[in-house]
């Protein structure tokens, strides 16, 4: 689980939040499935699904121009998912399951990368920009 934002003001019920909180919570399940929860409500609508258990989920802020951010999505498999808008944008192949993943600006170039450690015990440095 993290927190972020995913869903547009349009999809949400924005009448409880002040402005500049973050209040959308993203849920990852053993089934493979993402929800976005918002203001303690758990959206109906699956955010994405990759079929396979998820056991990790970050946020990267978005590249596109809009205040949704991107969601990295890993697991039980040895990819790294980023959605944005409810559409995969891209599939990042790693060595193995993913058991950490964090995102940083580790070559100081004012972009973010996810650094993944895996299952094996291998680091990646995965730039997205």
């Amino acid at each position: 689980m993290c927190c972020g934002q995913w869903l547009t003001k349009d999809e949400v019920d924005v009448a409880d939040t002040r402005p500049g909180v973050v209040s959308q919570v993203a849920l990852g399940g053993h089934d493979g499935s993402v929800y976005i929860m918002s203001n303690f409500q758990v959206h109906v609508i699956q955010y994405c699904n990759v079929l396979l258990p998820i056991t990790q989920l970050s946020r990267l802020p978005s590249i596109h121009g809009d205040d949704l951010d991107l969601l990295l999505v890993a697991g039980h498999f040895s990819s790294v998912f980023l959605y944005h808008a409810k559409q995969l944008i891209c599939k990042c192949e790693v060595p193995d399951w993913v058991n950490t993943m964090t995102v940083a600006d580790i070559d100081h170039d004012g972009n973010e990368e996810v650094i993944v450690g895996c299952q094996d015990q291998t680091i990646c440095a995965l730039k997205l920009r």
